[in-house]
């Protein structure tokens, strides 16, 4: 196999923070549209840190991670999207805000909200967000000890 036969992934984590049956939704301000807080990991960064940091960019509120919702892979022409979507708590007390330029508004959607927005065109890509949310819907509830991150410091 050389280097040219391998296919090239892009890896992103979603995140469902969640309170009282609610999920933490986050706006676009260029499209309008509703999405989970999540994005695209960064170099030597596992996961749960990036669902960690992706939280406090998007609402600024910190999360404490319980369980997974799903890993997804989404096949690509020239290569993959992997997503480790991951649902998270939030303190009841906390406050939240945009932080990030791109959100417009972060608020709690009900579950009713949520099955509305997956078939009303509200969803940012929902191509993908639309299986992710299902599968919240459904209580996926996957031991956070299935994802065993390491930190190696030969890795390249």
């Amino acid at each position: 196999m050389t280097q040219s036969d391998r296919i090239e992934a892009s890896v992103s984590v979603g995140v469902c923070v969640e309170r009282r049956g609610s999920l933490l939704m986050v706006q676009k301000k260029e499209t309008g549209l509703w999405g989970i807080p999540g994005g695209h990991l960064l170099p030597e960064e596992t996961p749960l840190q990036g669902a960690r940091r992706e939280v406090l960019e998007e609402a600024g509120i910190p999360i404490i991670p319980f369980a997974l919702v799903g890993i997804y892979y989404f096949p690509k022409k020239k290569g993959a999207s992997i997503c480790f979507v991951v649902r998270a708590y939030v303190s009841p007390t906390a406050a939240f805000s945009p932080q990030d330029i791109e959100v417009k508004k972060v608020e709690w959607k009900d579950a009713s909200w949520v099955r509305y927005a997956i078939t009303s065109g509200e969803l940012y890509r929902p191509e993908y967000l639309g299986h992710n949310l299902m599968d919240w819907l459904s209580g996926a509830l996957i031991p956070l000890t299935l994802l065993r991150e390491f930190s190696v410091g030969w890795a390249e």
